[in-house]
């Protein structure tokens, strides 16, 4: 038969053999995972500073208000909605300014922001 082919040979391993086998194998997987896991959690961190900073700057400017937050909607979630809609436009072949798609988050929130 081929190389393929299974000749029924039985193997036999201590379970600290199999144990060290199998963290051979596995460490360098953990190690890409963590390092993967990582890198994204310092991406959303740098998103959520970016997302703030950038409602900061446009309630500073006047076009956001200051108070009055939609019910149940947070500065942060109307950030990530006015990202979002940001994405949507892109993918129409538009393209907004952050001051426009926070106003539209805004706008969809229920708040008044000229």
């Amino acid at each position: 038969m081929g190389k393929n082919a299974d000749d029924e040979q039985t193997f036999r391993f201590t379970k600290a053999e199999l144990k060290a086998t199998f963290e051979e194998l596995a460490q360098p997987i953990e190690r890409k995972a963590y390092a993967a896991g990582r890198l994204a959690g310092l991406a959303e961190a740098n998103e959520l500073v970016r997302l703030e900073a950038m409602l900061k700057t446009a309630r500073q400017a006047g076009l956001v208000p200051a108070t009055g937050v939609a019910v149940g909607r947070t500065p942060e979630e109307l950030a990530k909605r006015a990202h979002q809609i940001q994405l949507e436009a892109l993918r129409d072949g538009k393209e907004l300014s952050n001051i426009e798609s926070v106003q539209l988050a805004y706008r969809e929130a229920g708040l008044n922001c000229t």
